[in-house]
């Protein structure tokens, strides 16, 4: 899923910034405690002119939640980032929120470079969706 998500980064870096910033209310937008909703959009729409540039279908907004974690060596399991997620109350309230009906698990067996480049450990991300048809 990482991995997905820099391609796609790496075609929007490609379109012209006032394009995509003129199409896209919001796209030039840094992220505060108060423009999550702005920003959540933005981001959809760039996304939606790359797909649209690549003949696919403009995805749906969706509500969804996301847990985030890394770890290094022996910490990098499963049962190690599930053990922390339940620890943190912000990622145990994500795990147990009974609105969530849908899940999706990516990990990508590295951890991010200002961590310490070329160490051994895991990345996580873990989506609950609601599905809205």
């Amino acid at each position: 899923m990482l991995a997905v998500v820099a391609a796609a980064c790496s075609l929007l870096l490609s379109a012209p910034p006032s394009v995509a910033a003129a199409a896209c209310p919001g796209a030039t937008l840094l992220p505060t405690s108060t423009d999550a909703a702005a920003i959540d959009k933005a981001t959809l729409c760039l996304v939606n002119q790359v797909r649209a540039a690549h003949h696919l279908h403009s995805l749906r907004a969706n509500r969804y939640r996301q847990n985030i974690a890394w770890g290094t060596e022996s910490f990098a399991s499963p049962e190690h980032i599930v053990q922390e997620w339940m620890a943190s109350r912000p990622h145990r309230a994500v795990i147990l929120t009974k609105l969530y009906r849908d899940a999706g698990v990516a990990v990508e067996p590295a951890i991010p470079g200002v961590l310490g480049a070329g160490r051994a450990g895991a990345t996580y991300a873990m989506e609950f969706g609601v599905r809205k048809f």
